[in-house]
């Protein structure tokens, strides 16, 4: 097979693709920019928006207010038309050695969001539960690099990896 790329663009660290169904676009980061983008697959039109944020960046998810964006300032309401960040919560109760990797939302409105160390040598990252009121509790922790949350098709097992 032969890849047919949709688009050619740089960025440091592109990650964190998620397709939004009721805009027919696809959202995804560049973790280092620290940039937001929005790809219409339809017209091959692409928008950046460089975001006014501490690096690394550590993913976006879909929520009831449209995009979350977890960064070092914490998870903040994120409007890409009207290009506006609002902070959310800060659960950054967690090492200083360590930052946000990644992060997904379960069946529940539940977002769980991985941190890894930021060297990936020492076994402080942790696995945050964040609840829909803002509530964080720590889930699980002693990671080096928590990455890839996701969950079986039940909805009743998550899978990370380390």
């Amino acid at each position: 097979m032969t890849p047919d790329p949709v688009l050619r663009i740089r960025s440091q660290l592109g990650e964190s693709a998620l397709w939004a169904p009721q805009e027919q676009r696809l959202y995804w980061l560049d973790l280092m920019g620290p940039a937001l983008h929005r790809l219409d697959p339809a017209t091959g039109a692409n928008e950046s928006w460089e975001l006014p944020l501490g690096t690394p960046l550590g993913g976006i998810v879909r929520a009831s207010r449209g995009l979350m964006l977890a960064a070092p300032e914490g998870l903040l309401a994120c409007d890409f038309d009207g290009r506006r960040l609002e902070p959310w919560t800060d659960p950054n109760a967690r090492p200083d050695d360590t930052r946000f990797n990644d992060c997904k939302v379960d069946r529940g409105g539940r977002l769980w969001l991985a941190s890894k160390h930021v060297e990936e040598r020492a076994a402080t990252g942790q696995l945050v539960r964040v609840l829909p009121d803002g509530v964080s509790v720590v889930a699980d922790e002693g990671f080096a690099c928590a990455n890839g949350p996701a969950f079986s098709p039940d909805g009743g097992r998550l899978y990370l990896a380390d």
